[in-house]
């Protein structure tokens, strides 16, 4: 088993609470590909006070990346972000400028304060509908204001959203209300994939090594693959699907 896409990592050195070194990065794109991973969409964060990097800056912290790995097999790397639900993701929905997880494509990374769904959210992500987006939704197993709320997330999903759950969750990496919470999404069919949302080498790739024996073991092949590679896909080439 292996060719897996991750679409949600902090990989880039510099941008937010990711690696600080060009050398971790480049180490948590070579354990990574020693997992079997054959693209890494890179998501660095994007919320307003905290961490307001450009695209250009990110763009030229990919580049700094990838002029590390000459070596053959190494995976493909992406880039888009993961955006706060706040003004800038507002602002980038309203200037038609939201960095998407495929370049031109329409499906984009974000997330939820960790202790409640706000109560605009159905109107912005109705928005982004409207203006051809489809909206990913980051670790929804770790929003206290969603676990275990299985007709708010059916919404969600009927409304257009992919929910796109940790690995870490299924592993108690954060605690036994996201496992149980990352868990149910999986039971329901709702998960769109799964991803690391790696932010460092060491515990990082150790964190998706043990995620995906865990799928393995609970799950299955056929779902492992689903939920690491053609799902992942269908986000990035068909969201419609």
């Amino acid at each position: 088993m292996g060719s897996y896409i991750d679409l949600h990592l902090h990989l880039l050195p510099g941008l937010d609470d990711g690696p600080t070194e060009l050398s971790e990065s480049v180490a948590m794109v070579r354990g990574l590909a020693g997992l079997g991973y054959r693209k890494l969409v890179a998501t660095p964060h994007r919320a307003a006070g905290q961490f307001e990097a450009t695209d250009a800056e990110a763009e030229a912290a990919l580049a700094r990346v990838r002029a590390e790995l000459d070596e053959d097999g190494a995976p493909e790397l992406g880039l888009a972000r993961e955006y706060y639900f706040d003004r800038l993701l507002l602002e980038d929905l309203m200037e038609r400028r939201v960095r998407t997880l495929a370049p031109g494509g329409r499906t984009f990374l974000f997330e939820f304060p960790m202790d409640h769904v706000p109560p605009n959210a159905r109107d912005v992500i109705f928005r982004a509908r409207s203006g051809g987006y489809r909206p990913v939704l980051a670790h929804p197993e770790r929003c206290s204001g969603l676990a275990g709320k299985v007709d708010l997330l059916r919404t969600l999903s009927d409304e257009g959203v992919a929910l796109l759950v940790n690995l870490g969750s299924l592993v108690k990496l954060y605690g036994r209300r996201e496992r149980k919470a990352g868990r149910q999404i999986i039971d329901l069919g709702l998960a769109a994939g799964l991803a690391t949302d790696s932010h460092t080498a060491a515990g990082g790739v150790a964190v998706a090594a043990d995620g995906l024996v865990e799928v393995e073991r609970r799950w299955g092949e056929e779902a492992l693959h689903e939920l690491l590679v053609t799902g992942p896909t269908r986000l990035l080439e068909d969201p419609e699907r």
